[in-house]
């Protein structure tokens, strides 16, 4: 289909082309109430296409490549550009497909989330459990001008836990996530141990004075709360002038407890593959060093536009052009022991679960969220669950002022995160009458 595309770019006197197509095939299983409620298959296909006339770019989308092709005629490239196609070049091969995963039947996939939900209603029944298990195969490809050809499989796995509580007129929620890819089935006695935990001490509500605590994080969380990361190193931030860290490259901005990478290549990762969305090879990019910051992350546009080279961080979809940004976001481990940080904490707040992305500048690492799910620890011990409080901070002071980094990391799928524990943070809450110390 996609050579018809490009015959009617040729005939519409375009020599410079570009064509992306995308196939994501996937079926989900969902229960809800501890119930199971639907299976969904779903099929998204679709081509992206680009051309440069006159030092001008032109893009459209569709999922029928007839059309596609038909439409190609009427495009007229508008954006300036000075932008080069890549041609050929060698590629690694990352470890994401897993045939043990394409060999799951639908029934295998139900019962891991039966067995989710068995373990979770046997630590505590009163909760009502929403499951989401997810299997896709996506198939990317891109050819161009250049004589680029090249394609690639990926296989993803996951579930999602969200459960439920209602105590005293409010929904509590808890979260969890695993990713699958690896072929593994969920583990389910790490699951069970951490609603274990959540449930052993979301009863008891305690009270807050507002000020600054030392945080610990779990990963999820801290996941929400790293969203400036991606938006500071972008190379389109610094095109724009938004990033903090413009004229840092070489400079200390975090912790030298930090280390933080880019892996395009990292094996079972949802972004990971040989190429980005415009053919450039993906790799493994150190962004921040012992807290030195090393370097943006390109496409094609933002990298002739700072007069860098693209660094294979372009992702897309078909309906929409490339932009840069991190591929896989991983966090070097420390070595702190959870449960020997937990018990030398005097008084801090254990963060399990936030919601909202918050006010303030985005882009300068700003965020202010409420807290879904946080405890209070006193002399070593969770007194209790936090109610109606509010967190705020700046990722980058946070990340400047680390205590401690966890010694595992958490598999999100894009992402590897350890817990950490930071001071700084401010805590807001209306109720302004504490236990006693």
């Amino acid at each position: 289909m996609a050579d018809k595309i490009i015959s009617s770019i040729r005939r519409a006197g375009y020599k410079e082309y570009e064509i992306f197509q995308e196939r994501y095939a996937s079926t989900s299983f969902t229960f809800r109430a501890n119930r199971f409620y639907e299976t969904k298959k779903r099929l998204r296909q679709g081509y992206g296409v680009r051309v440069i006339k006159d030092k001008r770019l032109g893009f459209m989308s569709g999922t029928d490549p007839r059309l596609v092709a038909q439409g190609v005629t009427d495009l007229k490239p508008t954006l300036k550009t000075r932008i080069k196609f890549p041609g050929e070049e060698e590629y690694q091969d990352p470890v994401i497909v897993n045939t043990k995963v394409l060999n799951w039947s639908e029934e295998d996939l139900r019962s891991f989330g039966k067995q989710v939900i068995s373990g979770i209603l046997a630590v505590n029944p009163d909760l009502k459990v929403d499951v989401e298990i997810v299997r896709r195969n996506d198939l990317l490809s891109l050819s161009n001008s250049e004589g680029l050809n090249c394609r690639f499989e990926r296989v993803v796995s996951y579930f999602l836990v969200e459960a439920q509580l209602v105590k005293d007129g409010h929904i509590l929620y808890i979260y969890d996530f695993e990713n699958l890819s690896f072929g593994n089935e969920p583990d389910y006695k790490r699951i069970k141990d951490y609603f274990e935990m959540i449930s052993k001490n979301i009863k008891e509500e305690v009270t807050l004075k507002p000020g600054s605590y030392p945080v610990l994080i779990l990963p999820l969380p801290l996941s929400s709360l790293l969203s400036g990361i991606g938006l500071g190193v972008s190379g389109k931030s610094l095109e724009k002038g938004y990033s903090p860290l413009i004229d840092k490259v070489g400079d200390r901005v975090l912790s030298d407890q930090i280390t933080i990478y880019d892996d395009g290549l990292l094996a079972y990762a949802f972004n990971s593959g040989p190429f980005d969305g415009e053919g450039v090879a993906k790799a493994k990019r150190v962004l921040f060093e012992n807290g030195i910051f090393k370097g943006f992350v390109f496409d094609l546009e933002t990298g002739v536009r700072n007069d860098r080279e693209s660094t294979g961080n372009a992702l897309r979809t078909y309906s929409s052009p490339p932009y840069p940004s991190i591929n896989n976001l991983v966090f070097k481990t420390g070595n702190g022991d959870l449960e020997r940080t937990l018990g030398g904490l005097d008084e801090a707040i254990l963060v399990a679960g936030v919601v909202g992305g918050g006010h303030g500048n985005i882009y300068a690492g700003d965020f202010s969220v409420k807290l879904d799910l946080g405890f209070l620890i006193r002399k070593g011990e969770i007194v209790g669950r936090l109610t109606d409080t509010m967190m705020a901070g700046n990722c980058y002071q946070m990340l400047n002022n680390v205590m401690a980094i966890g010694n595992q990391t958490k598999d999100l799928g894009n992402e590897r995160l350890p817990w950490i524990l930071a001071s700084g943070l401010s805590f807001a809450t209306p109720q302004l009458n504490p236990p006693p110390r």
